[in-house]
């Protein structure tokens, strides 16, 4: 699929600045961070990446929740997110923030009236089946690289808003699922004076018009985002020996002893090591 960017966070810091200095030089792609310096103030990475897709200008911006670490400083996300947010959305048709973000972070900025099109919060377990309904999307992909999010954007005019359609078809796959139900309440066979059938009727009714709002939003969206989540199959299958060097790690980072495991030690001890098959995907298209 490729990369053109990633944000950081604590736990990339787990083996030194050194270290993930050295990564970075080695890396085809740019590490961002708009808020990570070092001890005498400078910024450490790119705060940003501008990336041209077609004819399309995609602004990545690294951001991540304060976290203390021998050798650096981090400023407050927002202060350094309300720096450059005009730089960039100057200079981008699409801004996407990588934020990895505690969800208090997050609610600070998801209401504002930035030029943000999308954020994707990495430190967080969820996965989300839609961008929500604050001004600004967001999205969680999970843990463990389980998931693939595909994003789409569509455009029909230049500097227009790009509004998220994921929450009005999400919201249809309700009703639809909603009015399937009380549809076979209203069968031919039930007497239509029934007042009981009346009031099933009437919510009817009521799911039809909300159904038609959502439905009006996607059809009147000039420039939207949509998205695709992928499910990594179970072909591509853990690796137990991998998971526990992963648990050491994660109990060395806390400084507290082993931490719970990934996998029970039984499949471990039990388990055939065979190498993760291969996923690719096309990368997200554009209308």
């Amino acid at each position: 699929m490729g990369c053109d960017g990633m944000t950081l966070g604590s736990k990339d810091f787990a083996a030194g600045l050194d270290y993930l200095l050295d990564l970075e030089k080695k890396a085809d792609f740019p590490f961002l961070s708009a808020n990570i310096r070092n001890t005498e103030g400078d910024l450490l990475f790119k705060p940003y990446e501008i990336v041209r897709k077609e004819d399309v200008s995609l602004g990545l911006i690294g951001l991540t929740s304060v976290f203390s670490v021998d050798g650096i400083q981090v400023d407050p996300p927002v202060d350094a997110l309300y720096s450059i947010i005009d730089e960039v959305a100057d200079k981008s048709d699409i801004v996407v923030l990588l934020f990895h973000a505690d969800d208090m972070d997050v609610k600070k900025i998801e209401n504002k009236n930035l030029p943000i099109d999308l954020v994707i919060q990495s430190k967080s377990r969820r996965r989300s089946n839609d961008g929500g309904d604050k001004a600004i999307p967001v999205f969680q992909c999970g843990e463990r690289g389980k998931y693939v999010y595909k994003f789409e954007f569509g455009f029909d005019k230049d500097n227009g808003k790009i509004v998220d359609v994921s929450t009005s078809k999400k919201t249809i796959e309700a009703l639809d699922r909603q009015l399937a139900g009380l549809l076979r309440k209203t069968s031919p066979e039930v007497s239509s004076d029934d007042p009981e059938i009346q009031k099933v009727k009437d919510e009817i009714a009521v799911l039809k018009r909300k159904k038609e709002v959502a439905e009006a939003v996607i059809k009147n969206a000039d420039n939207y985002l949509t998205f695709e989540r992928i499910e990594m199959g179970k072909k591509i299958a853990d690796r137990p020996d991998i998971l526990l060097i992963v648990d050491a790690g994660k109990a060395k980072i806390a400084g507290n002893g082993p931490t719970k495991p990934a996998v029970p030690f039984s499949k471990i001890q039990n388990a055939k090591l065979k190498p993760a098959v291969p996923y690719t995907t096309k990368p997200p298209g554009r209308n």
